[in-house]
């Protein structure tokens, strides 16, 4: 060798790596281009290629060099883990203090740098300290566009990117990134032990993918995805390093025109050919590495440095085809990997959303919420959840790709607006209102197409156009709906989303009796100008129409449901009941009476709350009978045994056969989302419930429920943050402003907490004496009026003993407030045996104080089975 430098064998190593990352075909016309630049190099490189057959025989050839100037690879459970050997402190500072980092030992190294692990000695902890090569940043302008874009990378803040705490400088003028040091090991290192069980690389693979869709949305890209850049923590958690030089490597040095840096494996075909990239680079990137998980090694590259796919794909899934998971992924992967960048998913987000597209319940993830720090919320997700999983999408897998073939088409999404009466009368917007919902009811059913509700909350749909390009739909429709002369008319028109440019126009005309029928024909319609593939059932289906005047009842009461106060709860439940004496086998009104008449009765006490439970659960089993095969009847009889028999295995069979039967209702992913919620399944829940916001982005009453999973997760500041922003769209909303006061108690902001409860009752008006007094009470204790609280606390007692009503959990909480827990649990145990411990009990905060109380904890146990 003519160089037995560290320098050189690390220049050595890069070339290598580079060259061997190539197609045979293409090596030594790569080594040609290179002779000029160093020719030694070069011949080196030349020398090993011949030295063996095989991968292996090469690396083998090669690492003979690095003996003099090495040390053993320290073990996996370190920030960096290779399967190389490490080499010693090149730069000479272990043991010396960098700005305020000890430097304790080297963990890793390449050809952009070394990383050593360090001790921050301001906040006592340890950190990933990557000092760059010289020769990268030895350029003055070189050295600022690095510094200005490692802090740009430095902004991102996600739970699966790697946290880049500073940019520093050495004395003499090294330049170095400092990052949080993780215990763990890399995704190279895993891959290295062999193959990963499917279900981890799905786990893996979405967790990139967040990190990815969070940093392209912030306008940065990291173009060197690589196993070797995704850090595995400890508890299993993906982190993605390296962001700092992220756009840095994609241009090339001031005297290094021509060279292409980063991971010659991982890039692109355009960026192999010199070309410009953007964020599709990224997703090619993380295709690679997917395949790698599947399949143990990258794909073949070809001929013109695309992949040959197809070959390589459809040999490896011969010996897998009984994974669902596993051939969806590989679909995905596939998409990815187009060789054209116009061909792949348009962005991260589709890659994402594709990702998640058959998964009728949450996967774990890690992003989406921190796991609190109590025994309530780190539960995993049930066997009965994950073996429900497996079985809906392997169903929803062979409903999308029934042939089993290599590539499933990007799934076609359309959002629907607000259908505008052109009479502008207010009066008849529960009208229009709900045919848009029917319509919207009736797309959901065709399994090829993703329907997502741009209905907003208000009478307008403003803001739909921007709202239908972010969240990167397909097409989107609006048009009008009016009654004249005993007809019905309604006008649709579907834009291409990208361009605005109309794809198709078409009009329907009807008997005002044939409503039903008139909004199946137009869905039907609208499938068949877009051309999206129908299935037998729906083409021969007959949709015997249900009384007309029972329907338009019934979307009179969907519109007072969807409002949620007691006084159009109590509507509601008037118009479905109307509804049924004139069409008493109407299963969708039967199944909405449901949610009003518990909340009537537990929550607002407008019903007697055993007669409410009472006629719930006739509801659910009505609507069953009448029609096993409706979604909306699972969902009903999902919160009968959720909220009022305890029974959350029942209530999870009762959701996923509803996401079974209709895997784009966005109602049933948010009862599943929100029973998750309580058994304490944080993540898996809020997971759930932003699928059902991306089916109904509109929907306020999801978002609440997002606000509910931050205080769940203790998350308090979040929480009030999401509630105020849904409060000042619907001012009225009366559960919102409950939960708000919660937060804010819990966040010791008593007067807003006050404010807030108090806004509730006055929207309320239900003479909910004992949850109103309650509150109030702790909120006496909580800040130290004793007197006050104690006084409110014997005046409940003695009206629950007069009134002979339910109403122990309240006096527990003032108990706990008081510090009095001996005489809470009391209370507790009275709740209990009353059948009166909320669904909320098991994460609600404001019991924490309990918790640590076996007997708490075995109550709550033996309640909900």
């Amino acid at each position: 060798m003519p160089d037995q430098s560290l320098e050189y064998l690390r220049r050595l190593d890069e070339l290598l790596s580079t060259v061997l990352d190539l197609p045979p075909n293409k090596r030594q016309s790569y080594l040609d281009a290179m002779n000029d630049e160093d020719p030694a190099l070069c011949q080196e490189v030349q020398l090993l290629l011949e030295s063996g057959d095989d991968i292996d025989s090469i690396l083998d050839a090669f690492s003979g060099h690095y003996d003099s100037l090495i040390e053993p690879t320290i073990p996996n459970g370190k920030y960096i883990s290779t399967d190389k050997r490490l080499p010693k402190d090149p730069f000479g500072l272990v043991g010396k203090t960098v700005s305020n980092f000890k430097i304790l030992e080297v963990i890793g190294g390449g050809g952009m740098g070394i990383v050593y692990k360090g001790k921050d000695l301001q906040l006592d902890r340890f950190v990933a300290l990557k000092f760059l090569s010289p020769n990268l940043v030895e350029d003055p302008a070189t050295r600022e566009r690095f510094v200005h874009e490692a802090k740009a990378a430095s902004i991102l803040d996600h739970p699966n990117i790697g946290i880049i705490h500073e940019i520093g400088e050495t004395s003499n003028g090294q330049l170095f990134i400092a990052m949080t040091f993780y215990e763990g090991q890399t995704l190279k290192s895993k891959l290295s032990e062999g193959l990963l069980p499917v279900e981890t690389v799905l786990r893996y693979s979405l967790q990139i993918a967040e990190g990815l869709e969070f940093s392209h949305k912030r306008g940065v890209l990291h173009r060197d995805i690589k196993p070797s850049n995704i850090i595995i923590t400890e508890d299993d958690i993906v982190k993605i390093v390296d962001f700092g030089l992220a756009t840095f490597i994609d241009r090339p040095l001031p005297n290094d025109t021509g060279r292409i840096m980063g991971t010659v494996g991982y890039m692109p075909p355009e960026q192999l050919r010199g070309e410009k990239t953007d964020f599709r680079a990224d997703i090619w990137s993380t295709g690679i590495v997917l395949h790698e998980m599947l399949y143990g090694r990258k794909p073949d590259r070809s001929s013109n440095g695309g992949l040959s796919l197809d070959d390589s794909i459809s040999r490896s899934t011969s010996s897998s085809s009984g994974s669902a998971i596993f051939s969806h992924l590989h679909r995905v992967a596939a998409m990815a990997l187009r060789n054209d960048p116009n061909d792949r998913y348009p962005s991260m987000s589709a890659f994402l959303r594709e990702m998640r597209q058959l998964l009728p319940g949450p996967f774990p993830s890690s992003s989406f919420l921190q796991i609190a720090k109590t025994t309530v919320v780190t539960r995993p997700i049930s066997t009965l959840a994950v073996i429900m999983l497996l079985i809906l999408t392997g169903f929803f897998i062979s409903k999308l790709d029934p042939l089993g073939s290599s590539m499933a088409a990007r799934p076609e999404s359309i959002g629907i607006e607000l259908l505008q009466d052109i009479n502008i009368n207010n009066e008849d917007i529960y009208f229009y209102s709900g045919v848009t919902q029917e319509l919207i009811h009736e797309l959901t059913r065709f399994d090829a197409l993703k329907v997502v509700s741009l209905v907003q909350n208000s009478e307008t749909a403003d803001g739909s156009d921007n709202l239908a390009k972010n969240l990167d739909l397909t097409w989107k429709l609006n048009g009008n709906v009016f009654r004249q002369d005993g007809k019905i008319h309604i006008a649709i028109n579907v834009f291409e989303t990208e361009t605005e440019r109309v794809v198709t126009a078409l009009s329907h005309v009807e008997d005002e009796e044939d409503l039903q029928i008139l909004i199946h024909d137009v869905a039907l319609d609208i499938i068949d100008k877009l051309d999206i593939p129908l299935s037998n059932e729906v083409l021969t289906e007959d949709i015997s129409a249900i009384n007309p005047e029972a329907f338009e009842l019934y979307l009179r009461g969907r519109f007072h449901f969807e409002r949620e106060t007691p006084d159009h709860l109590e509507q509601a439940i008037a118009l479905f009941n109307r509804a049924i004496l004139l069409e008493p086998s109407f299963a969708r009104a039967h199944a909405s009476l449901v949610v009003p008449q518990y909340l009537l009765g537990e929550k607002y006490e407008r019903m007697h709350p055993e007669a409410a439970n009472a006629l719930a659960k006739r509801s659910a089993g009505n609507a069953l009978e009448l029609d096993e095969s409706l979604p909306e009847a699972h969902i009903a009889m999902g919160v009968v045994r959720e909220l009022i028999d305890n029974d959350y295995n029942g209530a999870a069979r009762s959701f996923l056969r509803a996401l079974e039967l209709n895997p784009g209702n966005s109602e049933a992913h948010r009862e599943y989302g929100l029973l998750l919620l309580r058994q304490g399944k944080i993540q898996e829940g809020l997971l759930s419930l932003e699928r059902a916001l991306e089916l109904l982005p509109t929907s306020l009453q999801i978002r609440r429920d997002v606000g509910r999973a931050y205080y769940y997760n203790r998350e308090y500041d979040k929480a009030i943050d999401e509630l105020n922003a849904l409060l000042a769209l619907q001012p009225d909303f009366v559960r919102a402003y409950k939960l708000l006061a919660f937060a804010y108690l819990q966040s010791d902001q008593y007067e807003l907490a006050q404010n807030a409860f108090t806004k509730a009752i006055q929207l309320d008006r239900s003479e909910n004496r004992i949850d109103n007094e309650s509150f109030f009470a702790e909120l006496d204790a909580k800040t130290g009026n004793i007197a006050d609280a104690k006084e409110k606390l014997n005046e409940l007692k003695a009206y629950l003993t007069s009134t002979r009503k339910n109403g122990a959990t309240s006096i527990s909480l003032i108990y706990i407030n008081l510090g009095e827990l001996d005489e809470a649990m009391i209370w507790i145990k009275r709740a209990a045996a009353a059948g009166d411990l909320p669904p909320s009990i098991a994460v609600d905060p404001r019991w924490d104080p309990l918790r640590e109380r076996d007997a708490f904890n075995e109550l709550i146990q033996n309640t909900i089975h």
